[in-house]
């Protein structure tokens, strides 16, 4: 997966006719890692900074699909939806469709446009880590040993 993203980018790999799985799940897992690089680049003496977004990313995760649950259960029981029912209201088939299909639509729609805004190219990317590695190199060369590294990249 990421030789794949690495040739054909980021951006466009959310774009293809895989979009929407790609989007929603592999997409922001393979770019946190550079947004962590980017981050400490410009912030060179925090450190712990994986932790902080990993953590982020997981408990927003796992906060937008409890609201998600919520809101269509919520959405379901408004319209008169009933559970085991072999036919349903009118009401109830519309929120269905809604749920299913035009909500999905234009959530994957949204991530779309907020990806176009992504400031980090392969390019960006490359380049963040060539800086990163001759911070660790020149920090390095002085010393030996556990010390060697600055305290950012412990």
């Amino acid at each position: 997966w990421e030789w794949f993203l690495q040739r054909v980018g980021k951006k466009a790999a959310a774009g293809g006719p895989w979009g929407s799985w790609t989007l929603g799940g592999l997409c922001p897992r393979s770019m946190l890692p550079d947004v962590v690089d980017d981050f400490r680049l410009q912030k060179l003496p925090l450190k712990g900074l994986e932790t902080i977004f990993y953590s982020s990313y997981v408990f927003f995760t796992k906060l937008s699909g409890a609201g998600a649950l919520g809101i269509s259960t919520l959405s379901l029981d408004f319209a008169g939806y009933e559970s085991g029912a072999c036919k349903q209201s009118e009401p109830a088939v519309l929120a269905l469709k809604v749920l299913i299909g035009a909500v999905p639509t234009s959530m994957v729609l949204l991530g779309l446009a907020i990806l176009s805004a992504y400031p980090i190219t392969e390019q960006r990317r490359q380049e963040t880590a060539r800086e990163l590695d001759a911070l660790r190199w020149a920090a390095g060369a002085d010393t030996h040993g556990p010390d060697a590294l600055p305290a950012w990249s412990r």
